[in-house]
C-alpha cells in the first residue's frame, strides 16, 4: 500500500501544473466539505426578550414551569374594503381631458342602403379578383379537363377560389386556351398565360 502511495506522490509532484491542479481541487473539496458540516450542524439558538423586561444574562437561572400565553383576538372585515384590481388614482392619476374634446353632437341618421346594382358590382369585382388569383396550367378540350393551380378538374366539378377564401367556382366549359368558371350566376373566363418570348 505504501508503495502505491509513493508512486502516486511521485507522479503527482513530477509535473508542476498537475500538482497545482491537484492542490486547488483538494482545497475546494475541503472548503465544500467544511461548509457542508457547518450547514448541517448549525447551532439553533435564539434568545427572546420579553416586553418591558431585560434579556437573561449568561449566569441567570432558567425559569421552569408553565408559561402563560397571552391571546390576542384580531377581527377581520367580512368583505374587503378596497378593490385589489382597481388602479389607485392617487398614485396613477388620469390625465385631464382637453376642453371641448367630448362634444355631444347629434348622431347621424341612418344611411340609405346600397342599391342592388352596387352590391352586384362589388360582388363581381371580388369574384374577378379571386379568378385572377387562379392559374390555368393546361387544358384538354377533347377530354373536358383543365389543370388549375396544379390540380386536374373536369367539367361540372367545383374549383376552390384560393387559400384566403371559402368560395368555390363551377367549371362550366373547357376551351382551346381558356376555361369558363361560374359562381352564383356570374361567369368568368380564365385564360392561360402566354409564354414569355
Amino acid at each position: 500500500m505504501m508503495l502505491r502511495l509513493r508512486r502516486f506522490w511521485i507522479r503527482a509532484t513530477a509535473d508542476r501544473r498537475k500538482f497545482g491542479m491537484l492542490c486547488v481541487a483538494l482545497s475546494v473539496a475541503l472548503l465544500l466539505w467544511a461548509r457542508l458540516i457547518i450547514v448541517t450542524n448549525m447551532p439553533r439558538m435564539a434568545i427572546a426578550v420579553p416586553e418591558g423586561g431585560a434579556a437573561r444574562t449568561a449566569g441567570a437561572p432558567v425559569q421552569t414551569g408553565p408559561v402563560e400565553v397571552q391571546r390576542v383576538e384580531v377581527r377581520l372585515d367580512e368583505f374587503p374594503m378596497r378593490d385589489a384590481f382597481r388602479i389607485p388614482s392617487r398614485q396613477f392619476p388620469l390625465p385631464e381631458p382637453a376642453p371641448g374634446a367630448f362634444r355631444n353632437e347629434p348622431k347621424s341618421g341612418p344611411e340609405t342602403a346600397e342599391n342592388q346594382m352596387e352590391v352586384e358590382a362589388n360582388l363581381r369585382r371580388q369574384l374577378q379578383m379571386l379568378v385572377d388569383s387562379l392559374t390555368l396550367d393546361a387544358v384538354m378540350p377533347t377530354a373536358s379537363l383543365a389543370l388549375i393551380g396544379g390540380q386536374a378538374y373536369s367539367v361540372g366539378t367545383s374549383v376552390p377560389a384560393g387559400r384566403g377564401s371559402d368560395r368555390r367556382f363551377l367549371l362550366i366549359e373547357v376551351g382551346h386556351r381558356s376555361v369558363t368558371l361560374e359562381h352564383e350566376g356570374h361567369r368568368f373566363e380564365l385564360k392561360m398565360r402566354s409564354p414569355i418570348p
